[in-house]
């Protein structure tokens, strides 16, 4: 009973965080590759059946990652050159992790590896789109082509 409140609890605080962050996205009348992208992450975080597929320690993690969302929101309002650059450092990780994630040929090596690479991701948002909410680990482009290698290679 106790897992299942707790679940509730953390079901609600994140469907409040989405609900806040698309209507803040909504409002901001951002570019569509910038909507299209926060809209996407959005997504894959949140899709029919996420409480029970998402390990219970990264749904902990959701209100941060839709807090960065929010503060990427705020800055691309003021400075969309700036959040493209951003994207486009990022967008080659995404690509790679979505391509196999998506593909009906699962070549993995590793799927803890795989597992992990999709969080860091999220944390690797959160480095270029919302800094002031801290990563809750080092994370960089080579941390990421490391983990790549571990998890397909």
């Amino acid at each position: 009973a106790t897992r299942l409140c707790t679940l509730t609890s953390i079901f609600r605080e994140i469907m409040e965080a989405a609900s806040a962050s698309a209507a803040l996205a909504e409002a901001a009348s951002l570019p569509d590759d910038i909507s299209e992208d926060i809209s996407t992450q959005s997504a894959w975080l949140v899709f029919p059946g996420f409480v029970a597929s998402v390990p219970h320690a990264k749904l902990e993690q959701y209100p941060r990652y839709f807090n960065a969302i929010k503060k990427r929101i705020e800055r691309a309002r003021i400075d969309k050159t700036k959040d493209r650059a951003k994207q486009a450092r990022f967008e080659p990780y995404w690509q790679q992790y979505k391509q196999y994630a998506t593909s009906r040929v699962k070549d993995i090596k590793d799927r803890a590896a795989f597992a992990r690479y999709r969080w860091i991701l999220e944390e690797y948002r959160i480095s270029l789109f919302a800094q002031e909410i801290k990563t809750l680990e080092r994370v960089s482009p080579e941390i990421l082509s490391r983990l790549w290698l571990e998890a397909v290679k």
